[in-house]
């Protein structure tokens, strides 16, 4: 049975405080792009609700090696070091795996506006700025814990499980950029409020922005004229990536709009389901474009390396003739 996973995001400032770092000893440093807590059971962790699991070692190496393939993915060179809390919450009633949290700011009061969360801004825009908790929250579901494989090789002994790594390296994807702020009626979200945090103002993200119907259109510039953006269950094209969103005639919460189609990718690590024995751990090509398209700076496709490596040769050789 494919189970689904899920995609959270903060949506406003003045919610920031309430994302309390634990004193959870369990640590991790992946170079200088992260810096991860584990959250054992009766941590802190989000809106104050205590973790529900202590972490074991296959599980931290999972976590672990997720994080690995996503800097070893991306050039951009973070403003600083990105902190990262992993929980454990009880889910029991639930078909989600996993789910990710990272903040977005909006400052303007009016007019359609697009954010991004504070992990694109420190990692891929380079920015300092600080919050007063995780800039990654990734919480798992217990439910789950006895159907996990959490071992590094791809092994067919594990019948029925789900792979660990697969579903934190997707987590992470979401919190990257891999998000929507589409409503199942076709527009995006708007925020509004009494507080100077809150704007009535139509938001949209990056991915958001590259979304077109068949037609060629931007879904957020129409929706920005005061139209439809777009219907349940209507193809919707990523840029030029050769993607699709994943947009069901039945609206999906957490999934919609916000995955990709498998439909248009069968191996897309941000597909919105994933099955037992199956293993997504990286991106594809089709996703690496699209994060280019969302102004990441991504490893050389494998032609550029090559092409990089025969003039390194040429230049190496024409020295030698000196």
């Amino acid at each position: 049975m494919k189970r689904s996973f899920w995609i959270g995001i903060i949506c406003a400032v003045c919610y920031l405080g309430n994302i309390p770092l634990s004193s959870a000893v369990q640590t991790a440093s992946i170079g200088s792009t992260f810096s991860c807590t584990f959250l054992d059971s009766g941590d802190q962790g989000f809106f104050d609700s205590s973790s529900t699991h202590t972490w074991n070692q296959s599980q931290i190496d999972a976590a672990i090696r997720a994080l690995s393939t996503w800097d070893s993915l991306i050039n951009s060179t973070p403003g600083r070091t990105l902190t990262v809390g992993l929980t454990w919450y009880d889910g029991s009633n639930s078909s989600t795996l996993a789910s990710a949290y990272s903040p977005y700011f909006y400052h303007q009061s009016n007019g359609p506006q697009q954010v991004a969360t504070l992990a694109e801004s420190v990692w891929r825009d380079g920015s300092t700025k600080a919050d007063t908790g995780y800039d990654i929250y990734i919480q798992c579901n217990t439910a789950y814990l006895n159907s996990l494989y959490c071992e590094t090789a791809l092994s067919p002994e594990y019948t029925g499980k789900y792979d660990f790594q697969s579903i934190l390296t997707h987590e992470v994807g979401h919190t990257v950029g891999f998000l929507s702020l589409a409503t199942q009626t076709g527009t995006f979200q708007v925020q509004s409020g009494n507080t100077s945090e809150a704007y009535s103002t139509m938001l949209y993200t990056k991915y958001d922005s590259l979304l077109t119907n068949q037609e060629g259109q931007s879904i957020v510039q129409k929706a920005g004229t005061g139209n439809t953006a777009f219907t349940l269950g209507e193809t919707l094209l990523l840029d030029d990536t050769g993607l699709t969103a994943y947009n069901p005639a039945n609206w999906q919460q957490g999934s919609s709009m916000a995955h990709i189609d498998s439909s248009s990718d069968p191996d897309a690590l941000m597909q919105y389901s994933l099955s037992p024995d199956t293993y997504h751990r990286t991106l594809t090509e089709g996703e690496m474009e699209l994060m280019r398209s969302m102004g990441w700076n991504m490893v050389p496709e494998p032609c550029t390396s090559a092409l990089a490596l025969l003039g390194l040769a040429a230049l190496t050789l024409r020295r030698r003739r000196f």
